[in-house]
């Protein structure tokens, strides 16, 4: 949805779509596993949102996170959700505002 409030606010798919599966593909960790990341940017690979989408559950399922570990993964999951969703209604919000729809 926030690529569909990104087309919107910039009236061109092109780039955000050219960018974004890229970007999607090396962040969640389905191009190289995060932990295998260095280790100067590992910490921050594993707290941005993309990391939700494959790596945590990977690694919940593969047993690397386990205990307390897993719970703060679907934890921050459930934070980035929360965030995402509040962000995007308000973005959506402020886009269709100013969205002037052209043609009859």
């Amino acid at each position: 949805m926030l690529i569909n409030i990104i087309v919107a606010a910039t009236l061109n798919a092109r780039g955000v779509n050219t960018l974004a599966m890229p970007v999607v593909i090396v962040f969640s960790g389905a191009l190289l596993p995060l932990p295998l990341f260095p280790d100067g940017i590992r910490a921050a690979l594993f707290v941005q949102p993309l990391a939700g989408v494959l790596d945590i559950p990977n690694r919940i399922y593969s047993g690397a996170l386990t205990d307390l570990a897993a719970w703060a993964g679907l934890g921050l999951q459930a934070f980035w959700t929360a965030a995402l969703i509040a962000g995007g209604r308000l973005w959506l919000g402020h886009v269709m505002r100013r969205l002037e729809v052209q043609g009859g």
